[in-house]
């Protein structure tokens, strides 16, 4: 009541409908000095230009993943927490550059491991399958071990391991190839994986990845 300013955010604006609009556009012509809007949406072009127009535009960006590891290697000497460079990439990843998500994750780690927090802590408590498991499923398929591939797969499910993260740690490890394919980063890959993948085509690989992404996001909506 005492501030200057009220202000109101809209999270997911897209999702209004027209009349919500509609009803909002007068407000947005002709503002009370002492109010601000601030949109947040993840589908700009659902919003209509009417709106748009009168709005100040900012394009945010996830960080880099430097930025987001120097941060939380900050708190984390401010803390005294000890933590595997490894663990740190493991939570860039499944964060994908949210620094809030990473910080909240860190916290939860700190609390989990004592301060001590390892590679093995992160996949613990995010539920995320063994990637030894990952890249024996990509093996069998790839050789046309349908049968195999599918126990391996159920083995994880009956595990307690979430399909999606699954499907997330498939589509990892063959960006991984891909990235030392193209010679653009060296990463630390199984040989015999990686072997495995030498025998197919750029082409496949992606096309490949655009199906288990479809696919998982299929899963997610339902």
């Amino acid at each position: 009541a005492k501030s200057r300013f009220k202000i109101y955010i809209i999270d997911e604006v897209h999702m209004l409908t027209s009349e919500a609009f509609n009803a909002l556009l007068k407000t947005l012509e002709e503002p009370p000095p002492y109010i601000k809007f601030f949109f947040a949406t993840t589908a700009p072009e659902k919003i209509p230009p009417t709106i748009i127009s009168r709005c100040q535009r900012f394009n945010l960006k996830p960080l880099k993943k430097e930025e987001v590891k120097n941060r939380i290697l900050e708190i984390c000497k401010e803390e005294d927490i000890e933590i595997e460079e490894k663990a740190i990439d493991e939570i860039y990843d499944f964060c994908e550059g949210s620094l809030r998500d990473a910080i909240s994750l860190l916290e939860q780690l700190s609390i989990f491991s004592d301060k001590r927090i390892k590679y093995e802590d992160v996949r613990y408590l995010l539920g995320l399958p063994e990637e030894k498991s990952i890249e024996e499923i990509l093996k069998n398929i790839i050789n046309k071990n349908y049968i195999k591939s599918l126990e391996n797969l159920y083995k994880l499910i009956s595990e307690g391991k979430d399909p999606v993260l699954i499907l997330d740690g498939i589509i990892k490890k063959v960006k991984e190839i891909v990235v030392l394919r193209l010679d653009i980063e060296k990463i630390d890959v199984d040989s015999e994986l990686k072997k495995s993948f030498d025998c197919l085509k750029m082409e496949e690989i992606f096309e490949g990845i655009e199906y288990i992404v479809e696919y998982k996001n299929k899963m997610r909506r339902e």
